[in-house]
């Protein structure tokens, strides 16, 4: 799915939730990242590279919604 998808999606999520956007992945997909969030209408939280798998597992039971490309 293409960055832009990502990023259209993150803002309906927003406008239509309130929701806060999480981005998160390994360091090697930081450009992935930077390209969802230059193309984003509202800010999100770019934690990619940031966390190892422990601290994604504990993220993603704190999510109502989770979106993923795998």
């Amino acid at each position: 799915w293409p960055a832009e998808r990502f990023a259209n999606l993150a803002d309906r999520v927003r406008e239509e939730e309130g929701a806060n956007v999480v981005l998160f992945g390994s360091a090697q997909e930081a450009d992935v990242a930077a390209a969802v969030r230059s193309q984003t209408r509202f800010p999100v939280i770019d934690l990619t590279g940031r966390t190892d798998l422990a601290e994604a597992a504990t993220l993603l039971k704190l999510t109502d919604l989770f979106v993923s490309n795998d």
